[in-house]
């Protein structure tokens, strides 16, 4: 899930995706038109609308600082942070790294809602001194309080779930029966929100009900979503690292090959790509589409040099095959070449080869853990 860069924060990109700007309007609109003018009469429309839009930027504010909670503490574990993205549920930090441990994950999990109740803590207060100040306040106080308690429950993947599966991935070593656990109660949880949510929708709140219910069916798909990340993850974390993996006898050629012979290669080995490698230096790729792109009738007389793609993803000798799978998912590629710092070439990986493996060792866990922390 990708967004609108913002900036950074503590180093950790923050990105916001454009499904915020729905929840923003609907939330400002709610509260200038229903929750502030039953709290502060007689004030103009302005006010209210004014007063709206600024407390629903603090509470998205809030969100941030409720994801910094997960994602500092990660740091503080030596996992680094991909980045933090508010989006229509709330938000979610991205970890690069594996947590180590089951304990690891309950630090982490339960830092965001410390924070969402210390922040609802700060605005009671706040909220104390009376006016518009006063009413904002006293509002947040409830949404961080209901945010921290909310995330709490049982429902993998919010903070609850995560926080059961680290107890038992603590209790029994197993990350993949953790996972397997905490998935099914967060099922269950799932369903009861579910039922909540007809129930609200039956007493005559329509539009509460359907929202509980719209955020049951999210948690059961992002559970069933990170179930299966989770179990690739564990899968190919058995794998050895791109060096051993880089397939040495993909075809190459040098740059001065004709492009015919190129295309000869695609006839007789149907790769997509050909590495352009002279004196163990790679140069860069072409590929298919290079070679439509070249023009059939010039690939007699034309070298690999003018139909070579320069910008190429790579991955490094010492990245695992999930960093590798990882890169191909982000910017849609079939295959990786694998270079070093110098540009020295080990050979390629393919995503049929990773998909093969991850066959091959699916169903024999490790104790590995997730990358993302998502606070609903």
């Amino acid at each position: 899930m990708r967004g609108v860069p913002l900036g950074r924060l503590f180093g950790i990109p923050l990105e916001i995706n454009s499904s915020w700007l729905f929840i923003f309007l609907l939330l400002t609109w709610s509260l200038a038109a229903g929750a502030f003018p039953g709290a502060l009469p007689d004030r103009a429309p302005a006010v209210y609308w004014l007063l709206a839009a600024f407390t629903s930027v603090v509470f998205f504010v809030c969100l941030i600082a409720h994801e910094l909670g997960h994602s500092l503490t990660a740091i503080r574990l030596g996992v680094k942070v991909r980045r933090i993205t508010l989006f229509f549920f709330g938000g979610v930090a991205q970890l690069e790294g594996n947590l180590k441990n089951g304990l690891s994950e309950v630090w982490v999990a339960l830092a965001g809602p410390v924070v969402s109740f210390v922040l609802a803590g700060l605005f009671w207060l706040l909220s104390q001194v009376g006016g518009e100040v006063g009413v904002a306040s006293a509002w947040l106080a409830r949404i961080n309080l209901l945010l921290a308690l909310f995330n709490l429950l049982p429902g993998f993947p919010l903070d609850g779930g995560r926080v059961l599966r680290g107890a038992i991935w603590a209790a029994t070593k197993s990350f993949a029966r953790a996972t397997q656990v905490a998935v099914s109660v967060g099922a269950l949880v799932s369903w009861g929100l579910i039922a909540y949510g007809v129930l609200t929708v039956l007493r005559g709140n329509l539009f509460g009900g359907i929202w509980i219910i719209v955020i049951a069916l999210f948690l059961q798909n992002a559970a069933v979503a990170e179930a299966s990340q989770s179990g690739a993850q564990q899968a190919l974390a058995q794998v050895p690292r791109a060096r051993t993996l880089a397939q040495d006898d993909w075809p190459t050629v040098p740059r001065d090959t004709r492009l015919q012979t190129i295309a000869d290669l695609v006839l007789e080995t149907g790769r997509r790509a050909y590495p352009v490698v002279e004196d163990g230096r790679f140069f860069g790729l072409v590929t298919l589409v290079t070679l439509r792109g070249a023009g059939r009738e010039r690939w007699p007389f034309m070298t690999a040099d003018a139909a070579l793609l320069t910008e190429v993803h790579s991955v490094l000798p010492t990245a695992g095959a999930m960093d590798a799978l990882r890169v191909m998912t982000q910017h849609n590629v079939h295959q990786l070449p694998v270079l070093d710092a110098q540009g020295v070439y080990y050979g390629m990986i393919s995503r049929d080869q990773l998909m093969a493996l991850l066959q091959l060792y699916s169903g024999e866990g490790n104790d590995r853990s997730p990358r993302r922390i998502e606070s609903a």
